[in-house]
Parts: C-alpha cells; sequence; structure tokens
C-alpha cells in the first residue's frame, strides 16, 4: 500500500487534480438469496460511450465480473448516480437504494478512484441490456478475488462478501 501524500484532496485552481487522476464512481451492492449481481462487458467502446469508462485497448477489466458501476457526472450527486444505474444501466423497475459508505483506492501510477457505495433490493428480474455480455446473480462462493475487476472486489470485501482467493 502506497503511503498517503501529506496533501490534503482539495481540487481546484490553486490545488488541481492529481496529474494521474482522479475518478468520482458510485456502485450498487444488488443482493438476492446471498448471492451479488455482477456483470461482464460485452463491448468496451458501447460502455465507455454510456457509462464513461475508460477503453483503452485491451481494457484490463474486459474479462473481469463488474458490480453495476458509472462515474459520476457533473453536478451529479452520488446517490442520484446509484438511481441512474439501476434505471439507465440496469432497467431495473422497481428497487430501493441505500448508502453504505464511501471507499477509495489508489493505483500503483498514482490513480485515485473515490467510491461512493450502495445496496440495493431489487424486485422482479434484471435484464441483461447489450452493454452487459452477462448479467446476472452470483454466488460468493463461485466467485475469486482475481474474476472481479480492480477495486471491485475491494468494496464486496468492505461489505462483508467473503471471495474465494
Amino acid at each position: 500500500m502506497r503511503e498517503a501524500m501529506r496533501v490534503f484532496a482539495r481540487f481546484s485552481p490553486k490545488w488541481p487534480v492529481p496529474q494521474e487522476g482522479c475518478c468520482l464512481s458510485s456502485f450498487v451492492l444488488a443482493l438476492r438469496d446471498n448471492a451479488i449481481l455482477l456483470g461482464r462487458v460485452s463491448d468496451a467502446e458501447l460502455w465507455g460511450e454510456k457509462w464513461a469508462l475508460p477503453t483503452w485497448n485491451p481494457p484490463r477489466w474486459r474479462d473481469k465480473l463488474l458490480l453495476p458501476a458509472a462515474h459520476l457526472l457533473i453536478r451529479e450527486h452520488p446517490d442520484q448516480a446509484a438511481n441512474r444505474i439501476l434505471e439507465e444501466m440496469l432497467n431495473a423497475g422497481s428497487f430501493t437504494v441505500k448508502f453504505r459508505g464511501i471507499q477509495n483506492h489508489v493505483e500503483d501510477s498514482g490513480h485515485w478512484d473515490v467510491c461512493f457505495v450502495y445496496e440495493a433490493d431489487i424486485r422482479g428480474d434484471v435484464r441483461k441490456p447489450p452493454w452487459f455480455s452477462e448479467l446476472r446473480y452470483f454466488s460468493p462462493e463461485d466467485i475469486t478475488s482475481n474474476s472481479i475487476g480492480r477495486g471491485h472486489a475491494d468494496i464486496m470485501r468492505e461489505a462483508g462478501i467473503r471471495l474465494k482467493d
């Protein structure tokens, strides 16, 4: 783990965003019968266009299982982003959502991710949209830490979901 820099995380013209970048995202933990909703990206370009995630080639998360998540839009509150994920990304018709907390992850490059984590109760089925090649509830016993995208496994562990190593 990298040692924290002794600079406060304030962004303004006087204190610019770190050179390596900083992302603000909302993540949704949707649980059902001791299983968690995860998906795999089908088309990196469509995903990048629709959900503002990087599409470098090949994307590091291309074959990984991912929690439903999206970067915040400008002036969007994290609560609004969580609802947008459920409504637009997952096409969930009926749900409740509850804020769980904030996590942050720093890559070796120095890139910083700030993650607003929500728990959702989705009533009814979730239909797989075209940006997912797979979207379903997975039992934690069937998931390994290496099969999950960067930062997603940390969010799951923090939520008390035990993954196989």
